[in-house]
């Protein structure tokens, strides 16, 4: 419970009264949520106590928290803190944050770590999210610009059925193999809302020239591919693709065959992230040290691929010799 005692006109001279068992560990028998999400939580109340001219000794001063590592560990995503409704709350009081739009933002992204929201359908099955994908999937609803490099692929948030099928099926299957793969497609299903309807996310797909020459599935399926991705590049004015061409790897060499870009609304208060992926091994973020330097990387990619007009004709050219 938090209770807000002594209010007055200036934040540094508010006090916040923690009590109850908020320090004590989380419970085992539930799965800890994504620290990714976490971190974007962390990241907004850094803002706020900022914001407010505060440092963490000062707010430990000030607040019944214990230490200021409470703090820190909240402000850094970090799972070993328990989070309430009412801690967050107390906080953002203490802070003087007042907007309810901010509260907003903020209590949804406390509820979704609270919640099953943070625990998805996929979280106990065994296979179907390798390494860290599954914080990749929790963090793409929340970008406002997502960039993918893919050097084997068509990225899966573009795949049609019959591609996706191709990419995932493999011979001799055991049956529970075969139920992996199937989660695994109805996820990635799933995954492709994102790009559908009425949305402000701005994708930008990079993909490989010999990725869009390899007949994955037989010329049928690889042609719907094809069409699939020029329709988009024609007609979507948030999706750009662009193929990045062989001669271009002479000019700026990629740096891995699978990445993916997250970039947040400046009020997320959350840097850029980057996702590198391993065929069939799921991946990792990168480490923060190693971010600029990946993303300059990524940026030359961008300025050496073709153009969409480029593009489009590149996509036609390749249609035309499926038909």
């Amino acid at each position: 419970m938090i209770a807000i005692v002594n209010e007055e006109s200036h934040v540094a001279a508010r006090h916040l009264d923690v009590v109850g068992r908020a320090d004590l560990p989380e419970s085992r028998k539930k799965a800890r949520p994504s620290s990714t999400v976490r971190r974007l939580l962390g990241g907004r109340m850094r803002g706020y106590r900022k914001a407010a001219g505060l440092t963490l000794e000062q707010v430990a001063q000030r607040a019944a928290l214990g230490s200021d590592t409470k703090i820190s560990r909240i402000e850094t995503g970090s799972p070993d803190v328990t989070l309430t409704r009412p801690l967050i709350q107390g906080l953002l009081s203490f802070y003087g944050v007042v907007d309810p739009h901010e509260i907003r933002l903020v209590m949804e992204r406390v509820d979704q770590i609270l919640t099953d929201a943070a625990d998805p359908w996929w979280a106990g099955q065994d296979g179907v999210v390798p390494g860290q994908f599954g914080d990749l999937v929790t963090m793409e609803p929340l970008a406002d610009r997502i960039t993918d490099y893919q050097s084997e692929f068509v990225t899966g948030l573009l795949q049609v059925p019959d591609y996706m099928d191709a990419v995932l099926q493999h011979p001799c299957l055991t049956p529970a193999e075969q139920a992996v793969v199937d989660l695994r497609r109805k996820l990635r299903l799933e995954r492709q809302h994102l790009l559908r309807g009425k949305t402000s996310l701005v994708y930008t797909a990079i993909i490989d020239e010999a990725v869009l020459s390899r007949p994955v599935g037989g010329p049928s399926v690889m042609r719907e591919q094809l069409r699939h991705l020029y329709n988009l590049a024609e007609n979507r004015g948030n999706i750009h693709i662009r193929v990045y061409p062989s001669a271009a790897w002479e000019k700026a060499l990629p740096m891995t065959s699978s990445l993916t870009l997250l970039q947040f609304p400046a009020a997320q208060q959350c840097g850029d992230m980057l996702y590198e992926e391993n065929a069939g091994r799921g991946g990792a973020w990168l480490q923060e040290e190693r971010v600029e330097t990946v993303k300059a990387s990524l940026e030359q990619l961008r300025e050496h691929a073709l153009d969409k007009e480029q593009t489009l004709c590149f996509l036609d050219e390749r249609i035309k010799r499926l038909v």
